[in-house]
């Protein structure tokens, strides 16, 4: 035969493949043990992955696994979840009843990745988690399948597979350890993949060294020669032959069948004229194949290698012109020939025989081919996205059908969380030249899915869109629906561009409460820029009634005046905003984040709580990383270091290489101020390196906390002149931005205690008293609390315990227990040092006892070391008991104590179900349990005050 069918070895089994099968079984048969992972099959065209593969589908049968199968196509590169579909649509389709268990828990996020709702796009892009929901929601569906039996898929041609499943296949990778899941694919070295950088992720992810199938021998090469030429053939024609090939299966099969229909002696005179034997011979030999095979052959097979294997014959038939009688035949006529192979469905034997047929099509008559492809699969009923496919490959014609069928696929990719492919459905409908009057939807369309799928380009794209727009009606909408992503990833400039340019047209042609917002949208954003936030005060002071209880507590707050009388309202109208289930709205953010700097802590964790459990049951990471960056603001203001380590570490990770530097400076923040609380001053380094934000930074306001908290890590290493700049620095922003209030602005307070670790004293003092003054002005107990204790520092003799103890008071009274620790240790080291050590181990002692319920050891160590000066013998860190978890293995054993699952708790941390067993594992020995039922007595944990 002319070429062997793909995944087909000769009878006596692939030659010299048995170190690779080996590997393959051994993998295969582990896999029900738990040792999952991804296995790569690399090498060139023709070398044998596809037969490897075919051997381990083969054998998984055997031992009674679960076996998923896909293979990627140039076509299938452009079809959303092309490759996702072709593993679980068989069990979608065969056994409904099975797919719907599978599809339980948080695996049914994952349904609009197969039944997309029909309009969900636009609401899913201005969400920007819809691709996070559909991943989690595919790991889980691969998990419930894997729980069932053990699993192997199988995916040939990883190089021609989408964007979005090299996306989710890298997703899967990082979590197969411990599931009954072998992933084995495939890739083609030397071709250009979807996307070279998820391809690397993937191998990078992958749990075992590449199989790399080397070119036969010459002895294997003779033995092939002589099995299909004769045994006379001699040694110069086998060398021959494996010197023209290269050793390539593929090419050495080819080359003997050419070989063989011309009755060419297998002798040293043939091994002489023998050429290498390329893709470009085997391109030759088609030609001639097709020129002896009956009419219509050529432009069949060329109308198959446009719509891809697997198509209908009928459809084949169709667009290649070919009579619908005579289609059975000239298919027939193919599979004798070896260009496609003995199966009844329409399958080219290799995929450089695809690529040879595709070859002989002139890139006109290609496009022309997909355009037509277009209208046959819409006049079938084939799905939308389907259909764009091909357009996607057609030249633009100005044709209002195909951006109609563009966008209708843009909205089905959305709406199963594919924006990658939105993306690029919706830039090729621009390209079509839409009517003036439809290209500013499309333009927003396309922003939306870019900002969703965290595309560079987005926040131009969104700008672009409302600026286009005629309609005033239409543009105010479109600012509205660009407002929201833009400032939550990040962007207060873009944000106020759109909205101003919408304001520019708004009076007079809509309603004041959509003015209103529009509005509000702007002056959230301007109060978030240096050079902007001149506007956000002049609006607040011209206009009090206008711009609501929102912008005047706000305001009052940066400036660090009593907001008693506004707070209230913007609380219950958070409360409100959540129980709408708004969790993108500004207002919800700005609000939440305003009762933090206001010290209404309870009901700010209350509300991040509630959001941050709906975001899990959404699937969405980006509410739950939002939400829990601002949940571990309100974690460090109340002491519990642990909790506001581990929001902060879950916002930082998902973050991070998706947003800008505003958009992570507050996760890093909060992940930095926790690691320093807890002596881990090495780790909080890596995450400031790790973050790339030990750089200069923008002028915004989330920066000002960060170049803040820079300057408490470089002290916390000792480095206190880089500290100091860092202060200052700080300052300088705060000052641009008009923020004097202490409760936000704390370089102050931090400046004061690094000289006084020089010996500064003067300095020091001064930046006591400024901050004293403010705090006072400012009426919070835990800006007076804490700025009565720095003054105290600076103090001596009886002055200055009336100040600590003023301070002890004054905290008591706030929620800032890990403050109240530092001005106790602050009381009992003063005491000590004037001579009164009996005295001072009552404060010091209870110093102790919080900052131990903090999870502050850096505190923690600083207060023992007090206590041994004043002679006391502090209890040593527990190495067993509730004390001696870890920040994660606290939190599963909560959520366990609450009656949930391992599988549940996974789900809503984003983790794999391994992960859970393996702290769990650990818990249980260090609080000496055995198992769930004993959790009782151990939570909740003692130590919140």
């Amino acid at each position: 035969m002319l070429w062997q069918p793909r995944g087909v070895a000769d009878s006596g089994g692939p030659l010299e493949r048995d170190h690779e099968l080996e590997i393959l079984t051994n993998r295969i048969d582990s896999v029900a043990s738990g040792d999952g992972g991804l296995l790569l099959v690399e090498g060139p065209a023709g070398i044998g992955k596809s037969t490897l593969l075919a051997a381990a589908v083969a054998h998984a049968r055997r031992a009674g696994m679960t076996v998923l199968r896909a293979k990627g196509s140039p076509l299938e590169m452009e079809y959303p979840f092309g490759v996702v579909r072709q593993l679980f649509d068989p069990l979608r389709t065969v056994d409904p009843d099975r797919w719907a268990r599978l599809m339980t828990g948080a695996a049914e996020l994952a349904t609009g990745v197969f039944e997309p709702a029909p309009g969900a796009g636009g609401a899913i892009a201005s969400a920007g988690s819809s691709s996070h929901a559909a991943f989690h929601g595919l790991y889980w569906l691969a998990a419930n399948l894997a729980a069932e039996n053990p699993v192997l898929a199988a995916v040939d041609d990883l190089q021609w597979v989408d964007l979005v499943c090299l996306l989710w296949m890298a997703y899967l990778a990082r979590r197969l350890e411990g599931m009954p899941l072998l992933m084995v694919a495939a890739v083609r070295s030397g071709e250009p993949p979807a996307d070279p950088l998820v391809l690397g992720e993937i191998e990078e992810s992958a749990a075992w060294p590449p199989l790399r199938p080397a070119p036969l021998s010459n002895r294997a090469t003779a033995v092939l020669v002589r099995q299909r030429l004769g045994a006379s053939a001699t040694h110069r024609f086998c060398r021959g032959c494996h010197d023209a090939t290269g050793g390539n299966p593929f090419l050495l099969r080819a080359l003997l069948e050419t070989l063989a229909a011309a009755a060419c002696p297998p002798t040293d005179a043939t091994a002489q004229r023998l050429d290498e034997f390329g893709p470009d011979a085997v391109a030759r030999q088609i030609d001639r194949r097709l020129a002896r095979l009956p009419p219509g052959a050529a432009d069949f097979v060329e109308a198959l290698a446009v719509l891809g294997d697997h198509a209908p014959t009928r459809r084949v038939a169709a667009l290649a012109g070919v009579d619908a009688a005579r289609a059975s035949g000239v298919a027939d006529a193919l599979r004798a020939a070896r260009i496609l192979t003995p199966a009844r469905e329409l399958e080219f034997v290799h995929p450089v025989v695809r690529s040879a047929i595709s070859a002989r099509l002139a890139p006109g008559a290609r496009a022309d081919a997909h355009l037509r492809a277009a209208r046959l699969l819409a006049d079938d009923d084939v799905p939308v996205d389907r259909v764009a496919v091909h357009l996607l490959a057609a030249e633009p014609r100005d044709d209002p059908w195909v951006v109609d069928t563009l966008r209708g696929a843009a909205d089905r990719a959305n709406a199963s969380g594919d924006t990658v492919s939105a993306v690029r459905f919706l830039r090729r409908a621009l390209a079509e030249k839409p009517p003036p009057s439809l290209r500013p939807r499309i333009e927003l369309e396309l922003g939306l899915a870019a900002m969703a799928g965290r595309d560079p380009q987005a926040a131009y794209l969104l700008r672009e869109a409302v600026h286009h727009e005629t309609d005033p009606g239409a543009r105010v909408a479109a600012a509205l629906r660009a407002a929201g992503p833009l400032r939550t990833s990040g962007r207060p400039g873009d944000t106020i561009e759109v909205c101003e340019d919408a304001l520019a047209v708004a009076d007079g042609i809509v309603d004041e409460t959509t003015v209103r917002r529009l509005q509000a949208e702007l002056l959230a954003s301007c109060a978030q820029m240096a050079a902007t936030v001149h506007r956000f005060y002049a609006a607040v002071d011209a206009h009090p009634a206008a711009v609501g209880p929102g912008a005047r507590a706000r305001a009052a707050a940066l400036r660090g005046v009593p907001v008693e009388d506004d707070i209230d309202r913007v609380e219950s109208g958070a409360l409100q905003v959540v129980e709408a289930e708004d969790f993108t709205s500004s207002t919800l953010i700005a609000s939440v984040i305003l009762l933090t700097f206001s010290d209404r802590l309870q009901t700010a964790k209350r509300i991040c709580d509630d959001v941050i459990a709906a975001g899990q049951r959404l699937g969405s990471r980006n509410i739950v990383a939002t939400f829990s960056c601002i949940r571990s603001g309100v974690a460090q203001r109340a002491g519990a270091i642990d909790e506001a380590e581990a929001d902060a570490r879950m916002s930082f990770e998902v973050n991070l290489d998706t947003l800008d530097a505003s958009g992570i400076a507050g996760a890093v923040t909060y992940l930095v101020d926790a690691l320093i609380e807890r002596a881990d001053v090495p780790g909080a380094e890596k995450v400031l390196r790790r973050s790339g934000l030990d750089g200069p930074v923008p002028e915004l306001f989330s920066c000002a906390l960060l170049v803040e908290g820079r300057g408490r890590l470089y002290c916390a290493a000792g480095r206190l002149d880089d500290g100091l700049a860092e202060f200052a620095d700080a300052g300088a922003r705060w000052q641009a931005l008009g923020v004097v209030n202490p409760m936000i602005a704390t370089w102050r307070v931090d400046a004061a205690l690094a000289h006084l670790r020089r010996g500064e004293l003067d300095q020091a003092a001064r930046l006591a008293d400024d901050n004293l003054a403010a705090a006072r002005r400012c009426g919070q107990a835990r800006a007076v609390g804490v700025a009565l204790r720095v003054k105290g520092l600076t103090t001596t003799g009886a002055a200055q315990l009336d100040l600590l103890a003023e301070s002890v008071a004054t905290l008591e009274q706030s929620p800032a227990r890990l403050e109240l620790a530092r001005s106790l240790t602050a009381l009992g080291s003063a005491l000590r040092r004037g001579g009164r050590r009996m005295d001072s181990r009552e404060p010091l002692r209870r110093a102790l006892d919080i900052a131990h319920r903090c999870g502050a050891t850096a505190a923690e160590n600083t207060v023992r070391d007090e206590l041994v000066a004043a002679g006391a013998r502090p209890r040593r860190a527990a190495a067993t008991g509730a004390d001696a978890l870890t920040v994660r293995e606290r939190r599963i054993v909560e959520m366990a104590a609450d009656g949930l699952t391992n599988r549940e708790i996974a789900q809503r941390l984003f983790v794999t179900q391994r992960t859970v067993e393996t702290h769990l594992h650990n818990a249980f020995a260090k609080l000496g349990v055995r198992s769930r039922s004993e959790l009782a007595g151990h939570v909740p944990f003692p130590g919140r005050e």
